[in-house]
């Protein structure tokens, strides 16, 4: 029998981070065992930096389908933003933050209507030492909660945030925070609002806004309860709109 697998690297930075360790990296691996999460069968070296080896997933990421269509339609908004809360619910249920869910990390399985979580790179236990004022910040700037964007402390409330960030981008087409730097970013993460998704793109209803604001609330205490209250809101909702 012959299994397809698939590699990436670990991003770490061993002179800024230093409570990060190849075994967080194995338990992040080896915890979270989920249909919309990609399978994680080991943690390896090639005697300099770490990496994944990964069951491989034929088809392609989201990000690529947002820079071929555009916004997407409604129910794959709802299913997909499904499918990413309850693989979110999983790893959160383990007590991992995965702190850098973004369109790029998220995989669409060919002929299959199924998303896929990878590159859980930068997951931490939500008690891990390196989640709180590490000084640094880690995950990609237009899908990062404000917490990240500060450095602060961030816990599984922070995953919420990047998913509604990716769900702006799957209602539009475009992130919710753009600029010309980085740092532009960061500070518009922090300091404003994103324009209206409705004003993008009218099509959206005025309930799934609302949905994606709760998640995307500046304070981490505003947001919606758990990834997997998420996961059935969505799955409500796709119900009624197939109906």
């Amino acid at each position: 029998m012959h299994f397809v697998l698939a590699t990436t690297q670990l991003r770490i930075r061993p002179s800024r981070d230093p409570t990060w360790s190849l075994t967080l990296a194995i338990k992040a691996a080896a915890a979270v065992v989920h249909e919309h999460v990609v399978p994680i069968y080991n943690v390896e070296s090639d005697g300099e930096s770490p990496f994944l080896v990964m069951h491989y997933v034929s088809g392609e990421s989201l990000q690529s389908r947002i820079d071929r269509e555009g916004a997407l339609e409604l129910c794959e908004i709802l299913r997909i933003g499904t499918q990413i809360a309850a693989g979110l619910e999983a790893a959160h249920a383990q007590g991992l933050v995965h702190r850098d869910i973004n369109p790029s990390n998220i995989l669409l399985e060919q002929g299959v209507e199924r998303s896929l979580i990878t590159d859980f790179g930068l997951a931490r236990a939500a008690d891990d030492a390196s989640l709180t004022n590490t000084g640094f910040h880690t995950g990609t700037p237009p899908y990062m909660s404000p917490e990240q964007a500060r450095g602060d402390s961030v816990d599984w409330r922070s995953d919420l945030f990047s998913l509604g960030s990716l769900m702006y981008a799957i209602c539009t087409g475009r992130p919710p925070f753009r600029a010309e730097t980085a740092y532009g970013v960061l500070r518009k993460i922090t300091d404003t609002e994103p324009r209206s998704i409705r004003e993008i793109n009218p099509q959206i209803p005025e309930w799934l806004e609302d949905i994606v604001k709760k998640l995307m609330s500046k304070d981490a205490s505003g947001r919606l309860d758990s990834a997997n209250q998420v996961s059935k809101l969505l799955e409500e909702c796709l119900g009624i709109v197939w109906e």
